[in-house]
Parts: C-alpha cells; sequence; structure tokens
C-alpha cells in the first residue's frame, strides 16, 4: 500500500479502524475456542454428548460438532468449522468445510 499521498490525519484514523478490525477478529477467535472448550468440557462431564459420525439428521444441542470434529452426509464428509455446529452439512453456506476425496 502506498501511504504518501494520506494525511497523517488519514493514517492515524486508518490506524484507528485497523486497531477495531483486528480487536474484533481477535474477539471472535477467542470466543470461538472458549465456546468450543465449554462443549468439550461438558462432554468430558457427561453433560454433552459425542455426536454420531455418519449425519442422521439435525443432533441436538447435546449433541452438536465442536470444531474440527467431522461427520459423513450423503457420502461425502465434512468438518465443522465453529463450536456447537448442528447446521446441516452442504446446506449450511458456513459451519461445514467439505474434504476433497483422497487422490490416492
Amino acid at each position: 500500500m502506498d501511504f504518501t499521498e494520506m494525511t497523517p490525519e488519514e493514517i492515524y484514523e486508518l490506524m484507528k479502524q485497523l486497531e477495531k478490525e483486528l480487536a474484533a477478529r481477535q474477539n471472535r477467535e477467542a470466543l470461538t475456542r472458549d465456546i468450543n472448550n465449554v462443549l468439550l468440557t461438558a462432554r468430558a462431564n457427561g453433560a454433552a454428548y459425542q455426536p454420531d459420525r455418519e449425519w442422521t439428521g439435525t443432533p441436538p444441542i447435546d449433541e452438536s460438532y465442536a470444531v474440527g470434529e467431522t461427520t459423513v452426509k450423503d457420502g461425502t464428509t465434512y468438518t465443522s468449522e465453529i463450536p456447537n455446529n448442528v447446521c446441516v452439512p452442504g446446506e449450511c453456506l458456513t459451519g461445514w468445510k467439505k474434504q476433497e476425496p483422497d487422490a490416492s
């Protein structure tokens, strides 16, 4: 980026906006991590349950998928990208990442 044509005031305003955006991103990451840890702790304590490996329908919230967990729906494997995920794989615009089949 070329800042040579910007005034010091414009650069300062840009810096404030960047700091605000960075803080928001860090907060989202922390929330995702904390919510995911609550789910995993609840499972360890018996207050929540491991979801099915094979997608059988939208699970109850106490059987939701944690970040990084996978499910198979219609022969396709999906990995959860959000905590407490009960969204339908392949139908939600966010929440699941479709795994590409191995080329081996």
